[in-house]
């Protein structure tokens, strides 16, 4: 059964290679320190706001709004949260979303699963997440002590 509370993958990826001017493989290091990440967080109170990112036609697009429990019959999920959002298509799956963003920054806790008509008008107003909570913290632990390393 599938169980969208939980819709969510942290991978392990190994270092970079690069080629060098004399044909060989040289270690490019850590993927975050090429090109920069967010931090996490986890069991955060529904109320604050929250800025959702994602592709929206041929551009970055962005939205900000209060995050709030979500109850959609056709998800089987425990704890599903919606954000309002005035663009939800297609292009709006897997869309980050950032608690106290500013400048850029801000910390990861949600990822756009599936889009819905909370109003009942027949248009996509609300992105839903899973909630980022304890049990999601435990498998970002489990998982962050794996050493990817080198492969050169």
């Amino acid at each position: 059964m599938r169980d969208d509370d939980r819709a969510y993958v942290f991978a392990i990826v190994h270092h970079g290679v690069t080629l060098s001017a004399d044909d060989t493989l040289v270690d490019a290091g850590r993927l975050v320190d090429n090109v920069g990440g967010q931090g996490m967080t986890f069991n955060r109170p529904l109320s604050p706001g929250v800025d959702v990112f994602g592709y929206q036609g041929p551009t970055l697009e962005h939205a900000t709004g209060p995050r709030f429990p979500v109850d959609l019959t056709h998800l089987p999920s425990d704890r599903p949260v919606g954000v309002d959002s005035a663009w939800t298509g297609e292009g709006a799956l897997g869309s980050s979303w950032l608690a106290d963003h500013a400048g850029g920054l801000g910390y990861l806790n949600g990822v756009t699963i599936g889009v819905a008509d909370t109003d009942g008008d027949g248009v996509t107003d609300t992105a839903v997440s899973p909630y980022f909570d304890g049990d999601a913290w435990s498998v970002f632990k489990a998982v962050s002590s794996y050493w990817s390393g080198r492969i050169v």
